[in-house]
C-alpha cells in the first residue's frame, strides 16, 4: 500500500486531509478515478486477488515435499520435527478429491501425524487425526489400525476392539492380518482385566455452565461521550453484567500460527487446516466447519460391502464424524454466516491487508449475507449505532482509509460482484472508520511455563522458572461486539472486560448505581501511564480527548508516577519533574504535561478517599484555594528546591548498571559483581526519585528476577514486595495488576518454603481474580489452580513436619 500512497497527487491528498464524513463520496470518487488510470493500482489488485499469484493456494507438490521430510524425521526419531512437517504438509495439501494420489494424500498425512502424536504420548490428538482419516477414506486399513492402538493406549478398549476388527476385515495380506489379530487378542485380555476392576467415580466438571446475570443494560446519550451504556438497576460488585458473541472477528497476524482462526484458543498439536487455502488453521473440525460454513463429506461408496459389516461400518463412521466435530451443536453457525469462505481460494489479500481491514470485510459480508435471509440487514452499522471520529483523524489515517476502502472493494468483488461496487466506497470508508474506533482487542491470559508443566509433568514445580510463571497477556484477535462496542472509556473503569475463546464477558469491579455510566478502559489506566501517555494513546488510536474522572480529578498516580523526591529526608513530598514545565512552555506539543500542570495550578476536585494519599505527597495543593503556582524543582509539601539537572544526571548514570543487570538476566550471564553494582544504582534511584515513582517499581521487579535466577529467593521476595508496595499506591491494592504480581510473589514464597505467606498471597490474588473474573477465574488464568494446589500441598507438608517435630520434642 505504501507504493499507492506515494503516488497520490498533492491536490487529492489535500482534499482528503481536509475532508469530513460528508465529503467522502467526493474524495473517494476522485481517488478512485486517479487509481483507475494508474497501471500500478491494477497490478496491486491483481497480486492480491489472482489465485495463481496467491501465496495461500494449495500445492500438492509442496505437501509431498513436507511429507518426505516428515517421514525422514520420524524414521530418525525426531518426532517434534516430524509433527511440524506433517502439519505443514496438511496445510498445503489439496483437500478436494481428485485422482487416486490426491484422494489418498490427506488421509495418509493424517495417519502419519497420528503415528507421530502417539509416539509423543498425545493419544487423544492421535485418535482425532485417525478420525479425520477414516471420515475422508473409510476403507483406509492403516487408519483403523492406528486408531485402535491409540484407543487402547487410553483404555478405550471397546472402541479399540471395534477398530482393530474393522482393520482385520479390511487387511488383504496374511502377514498384516496376523499382526492385527495378535494385537487384538492382547487388547481383549486387557479389556477383561479392566472390566473386573472397580470403576472410579467420574469427576464431572460443571465449571463450563454459563453464569447467570440479572443486569438490564440500556444505551443512552451523554453530553461529553456520545452514546454509552448504563444499567437500569443497581449493580453489585463482581457481578457479571454482560455476555456476548462477536458480530465479526479476525485473528491477529502474530497469532496465526499459534491460535485457532475461529475460536481464538491456542492450537493443539493436531491442527486442522482450511480446506481451501493454506493460511488458516483451526483447533477442531467444528471450528473449521463454522468458519467456512460446510462439513466434509463422508465417501461411503469406498466402504467394502460384505454382509452386515458395511451397514454397521457406515453407522460407526457417521458416529465418528459427529464426535470429531468437537462440538455438540452441529449447525450453530449457518452457512450464510461463514466468516472465512469469501477469503478462501488461494488469494492472499486476507493475509496481506491489515487485520482491521479484513475485519471490515467480514463485517460487510455478514451484512450482505443477512440481507439474503431478511428484508432488512440485521445489525447493520446504523443498527449497531457505531460512531466514528473520521473528521478528527489525522491526514495520513484518512488517506489510508480511502486507499483500503478502494482496494477492499475490488477484493470483495471476487465473491460479491453484485453486492459490492465502487458506488459504495464512501459507506465502506465510514465502516473502516467505525472499525478503528469501535473494535475491541480480544486478549487472552496465559502463564506459559505453568501450563506446560501442568501438561507434561502432571504438576507444578515451584523451583522451575519461578518468575517466568507470570500472567502474560496475548492479543489474539480484533472484534466488533454489537453491545460491547458501545461501552464508553474511562481511565478509572468500574467494569472489566475479558474473553473466553471469542466470547466477551463484562463484570463490575465496584458497586454501580442504576443509571450511572458503565465504562471500560480502551487503553492505559490510571497507574499504567501518566496523563500525557494516556491522552496520547487515546488520541492517536480513537481520536478523542479523554475527560473521565481519572483525567479530570486529581490522582496520586499522576503526581508521583514520574516524580522526584524532596531533598529533605524527613519530607515525603513530590517534586515536579522538568518535563511538566517544558510541556507548559511548549503548549500544544505535550498534552500530559499541560494537564498535569493544570491539575496542580487549578483547584480540581479530589475524591475524599484519595485526599489523604494526595495530601501525603502534595499537601500544599489543599492550602491554596486558588491553585498552586508550580515552580520547577520545588517540593509540593515543603517547597524545598531540588536541582533537576544534577538529579537527572545521577539517574542516567544509575540506569547504566540497571540496564546491564536486566540484559544479563535475559542472557543468563549474571554474576554477583553486576548485582552489587546495580544495587548501588538502586540506592541512588531511591534517593533521587520519589518512593512511588513507577520506574523504581520496575527496577525492583528486575532485581526480584535477578535474585531468583541465582537462587537467592529471600532477596527476590523482598524486592518483589517492594515493587508491589509501589504498584498498590499507583493503582489500588485490589487492582488486577496487583493480582498478576502476586502470582510471582506466591511462587517465590513457595520456593523459599514460606508456605503460610504463600497461602496469604494466593488468597489475596484469588480474591482479586474472583472480583475481576468471577467463576471464570480458573479458565481465564490457567495457572491459578495449579498454584493453589501446590500451595495447599506444601502447606499440608509443612503442618505434618511441624507436628512431627513437636511430638519429638
Amino acid at each position: 500500500m505504501e507504493k499507492l500512497k506515494s503516488v497520490v497527487p498533492s491536490n487529492i491528498m489535500r482534499m482528503i486531509s481536509e475532508s469530513t464524513a460528508d465529503d467522502l463520496p467526493s474524495t473517494c470518487s476522485s481517488l478512485l478515478d486517479f487509481f483507475l488510470s494508474l497501471q500500478l493500482f491494477h497490478d496491486v489488485v491483481r497480486e492480491l486477488t489472482d489465485p495463481e499469484l496467491g501465496l495461500c493456494r494449495k500445492n500438492a507438490g509442496a505437501a509431498l515435499d513436507f511429507k518426505k521430510k516428515g517421514n525422514e524425521c520420524f524414521s530418525s526419531g525426531d518426532y517434534a520435527k516430524a509433527l511440524s512437517f506433517y502439519s505443514q504438509a496438511l496445510r498445503s495439501a489439496p483437500m478436494d478429491k481428485g485422482d487416486e494420489t490426491d484422494k489418498n494424500l490427506v488421509p495418509t498425512l493424517y495417519v502419519n501425524r497420528a503415528s507421530t502424536l502417539h509416539k509423543m504420548g498425545l493419544t487423544v490428538e492421535s485418535v482425532r487425526d485417525c478420525n479425520r482419516a477414516v471420515v475422508r477414506l473409510p476403507s483406509y486399513t492403516k487408519a483403523w489400525y492406528r486408531r485402535g492402538m491409540a484407543n487402547a493406549s487410553m483404555g478405550n478398549y471397546e472402541d479399540a476392539i471395534q477398530d482393530l476388527d474393522i482393520a482385520m476385515n479390511m487387511e488383504l495380506s496374511s502377514g498384516g492380518n496376523s499382526k492385527i489379530k495378535e494385537e487384538l487378542e492382547i487388547i481383549k485380555k486387557q479389556s477383561r482385566r479392566v472390566k473386573n476392576s472397580p470403576k472410579k467415580a467420574s469427576n464431572t466438571n460443571c465449571s463450563s455452565i454459563v453464569e447467570p446475570f440479572q443486569t438490564k443494560l440500556k444505551c443512552v446519550s451523554t453530553s461529553t461521550k456520545g452514546r454509552g451504556i448504563v444499567s437500569t438497576v443497581d449493580v453489585s460488585q463482581a457481578s457479571l453484567i454482560h455476555f456476548e458473541e462477536p458480530y465479526a472477528v479476525i485473528i491477529t497476524k502474530a497469532c496465526r500460527k499459534s491460535h485457532c482462526h475461529f475460536c481464538l484458543n491456542e492450537l493443539p498439536a493436531d491442527t486442522v487446516p482450511c480446506s481451501s487455502c493454506s493460511m488458516t488453521l483451526y483447533c477442531s473440525q467444528y471450528c473449521q466447519e463454522q468458519a467456512i460454513g460446510q462439513k466434509p463429506g463422508i465417501d461411503l461408496n469406498v466402504i467394502p460391502a460384505s454382509g452386515n459389516v458395511s451397514t454397521d461400518l457406515k453407522r460407526y463412521v457417521e458416529r465418528i464424524s459427529l464426535e470429531n466435530s468437537g462440538h455438540p451443536v452441529a449447525d450453530s453457525n449457518p452457512a450464510c454466516m461463514a466468516e472465512h469462505r469469501h477469503e478462501c481460494g488461494g488469494v492472499h489479500w486476507p493475509a496481506v491487508l491489515p487485520a482491521e481491514i479484513v475485519l471490515a470485510g467480514r463485517f460487510l459480508v455478514k451484512k450482505i449475507e443477512a440481507k439474503k435471509y431478511s428484508k432488512r440487514a440485521m445489525d447493520s452499522p446504523e443498527a449497531l449505532e457505531l460512531c466514528h471520529n473520521y473528521g478528527c483523524m489525522n491526514p495520513e489515517t484518512k488517506l489510508e482509509i480511502h486507499i483500503y476502502a478502494i482496494v477492499l472493494t475490488y477484493c470483495l468483488q471476487l465473491s460479491y460482484a453484485d453486492e459490492v461496487s465502487p458506488s459504495g466506497l464512501s459507506q465502506l470508508a465510514v465502516l473502516i472508520s467505525q472499525i478503528k474506533v469501535n473494535s475491541m482487542a480480544v486478549v487472552h491470559m496465559k502463564s506459559p511455563d505453568a501450563c506446560e508443566q501442568g501438561k507434561h509433568s502432571g504438576g507444578l514445580s515451584p523451583m522451575d522458572n519461578t518468575l517466568t510463571n507470570q500472567i502474560e497477556q496475548v492479543r489474539v484477535g480484533q472484534a466488533i461486539y454489537s453491545t460491547g462496542s458501545l461501552f464508553n472509556h474511562s481511565c478509572q473503569p468500574n467494569v472489566h472486560a475479558y474473553f473466553l475463546s471469542r466470547s466477551l464477558f463484562i463484570r463490575s469491579t465496584e458497586f454501580v448505581e442504576a443509571g450511572y455510566p458503565l465504562e471500560i478502559p480502551y487503553g492505559p489506566q490510571v497507574g499504567q501511564g501518566d496523563l500525557k501517555d494516556r491522552q496520547k494513546v487515546l488520541g492517536d488510536q480513537y481520536s478523542f480527548r479523554c475527560q473521565c474522572s481519572g483525567c479530570s480529578e486529581l490522582n496520586l498516580s499522576d503526581i508521583v508516577i514520574n516524580a522526584l523526591s524532596c531533598v529533605k529526608p524527613s519530607c515525603f513530598g513530590a517534586v515536579v519533574d522538568r518535563s511538566m514545565v517544558n510541556g507548559k512552555r511548549q503548549g500544544a506539543n505535550c498534552i500530559q504535561d499541560v494537564s498535569t500542570i493544570r491539575c496542580l495550578e487549578q483547584p480540581l476536585p479530589v475524591d475524599k478517599q484519595k485526599r489523604d494519599d494526595v495530601s501525603e505527597v502534595a499537601h500544599l495543593l489543599f492550602e491554596h484555594k486558588d491553585g498552586l503556582e508550580t515552580d520547577i524543582g520545588y517540593c509540593l509539601n515543603c517547597r524545598s528546591y531540588r536541582d533537576l539537572e544534577s538529579s537527572q544526571k545521577a539517574i542516567r548514570q544509575a540506569e547504566i548498571n540497571i540496564k546491564r543487570l536486566q540484559s544479563r538476566v535475559t542472557t543468563g550471564k549474571l554474576d554477583r559483581r553486576i548485582v552489587s553494582d546495580a544495587l548501588g544504582s538502586l540506592d541512588i534511584l531511591r534517593l533521587t526519585m520519589h518512593a512511588y515513582n513507577k520506574y523504581i517499581a520496575q527496577v525492583e521487579d528486575s532485581f526480584a528476577e535477578a535474585f531468583c535466577s541465582i537462587g537467592d529467593f529471600q532477596s527476590s521476595v523482598q524486592h518483589c514486595k517492594a515493587s508491589i508496595k509501589i504498584l498498590e499506591k499507583l493503582y489500588n491494592p485490589n487492582h488486577i495488576v496487583i493480582g498478576n504480581e502476586l502470582v510471582k510473589l506466591a511462587s517465590l514464597q513457595q520456593c523459599l518454603g514460606d508456605n503460610t505467606s504463600a497461602l496469604d498471597s494466593i488468597n489475596h490474588l484469588d480474591a482479586i481474580f474472583s472480583l475481576y473474573y468471577g467463576s471464570h477465574a480458573a479458565k481465564v488464568v490457567p495457572y491459578l489452580n495449579s498454584l493453589k494446589r501446590e500451595a495447599s500441598k506444601l502447606f499440608q507438608l509443612g503442618d505434618t513436619a511441624s507436628s512431627s517435630n513437636s511430638t519429638r520434642g
